[in-house]
């Protein structure tokens, strides 16, 4: 017989659960472990709803309509979607715990809008001459989404595939990373070479030598 203090002792734990299982989820999905915990339905409706309201705010931070905040989540549960409507996993739960490297972009946004516009902080100077000034990293929004979004593939590769198709993607996703690495250096280099003789760095010191010597002119 159940007794109303043996209700009041159980029941901040039958509380707490849904949470605490929602949590170790998140945490497991970003050790890239294959740990699985009890999650409730609704919980993984909140999680939706959470992450709508962040991507919402994301494009709404970039002066964009709120509603590409629909569009981008169905993408990201592009993967999970699919694989939890086969066979072998239509009777677990959804994973929406593949989506928490999102919380670490959701943190970037939250401090950066703290530091402008409630602490009313200067963002720190920068220019491609000066080296990155670390209190930046805070202001990084962009950079944080690009780290996100490899984060994230790395980890609905981790929880959704298994065997042979785990390997094979893991490559996939390195050999992409290393490519686009390699166009970013490319583009980099190429599109922010030299130009005039404005240029103060002992790079472009030489450059003009080079162009004063081969064509006449400083001018590359």
């Amino acid at each position: 017989m159940t007794t109303p203090q043996t209700t009041a002792r159980a029941w901040p734990g039958s509380f707490f659960a849904p949470v605490r299982g929602l949590v170790n989820q998140h945490l497991a999905a970003l050790a890239l472990r294959d740990d699985d915990y009890p999650l409730a339905p609704l919980a993984s409706a909140a999680m939706v709803a959470v992450h709508l309201v962040g991507l919402a705010a994301f494009w709404r931070y970039y002066h964009q309509p709120i509603w590409l905040a629909i569009p981008t989540l169905v993408l990201l549960l592009g993967l999970p979607v699919a694989k939890w409507r086969l066979a072998r996993f239509q009777s677990s739960r959804f994973p929406i715990e593949t989506l928490a490297p999102l919380f670490f972009l959701y943190a970037i946004l939250i401090a950066r809008v703290i530091a402008v516009r409630v602490l009313l902080a200067n963002e720190p100077y920068q220019d491609e001459a000066s080296f990155a000034d670390p209190r930046f990293v805070v202001f990084q929004v962009e950079a944080t989404a690009a780290a996100v979004l490899g984060y994230l593939a790395l980890v609905q590769t981790m929880r959704l595939t298994r065997g042979e198709t785990r390997t094979r993607t893991l490559v996939a996703l390195a050999v992409a990373l290393m490519l686009a690495a390699l166009g970013w250096f490319g583009a980099e280099t190429l599109g922010h070479r030299t130009r005039g003789v404005t240029a103060t760095d002992p790079y472009a010191y030489a450059q003009m030598a080079v162009d004063l010597a081969t064509r006449g002119t400083p001018l590359h």
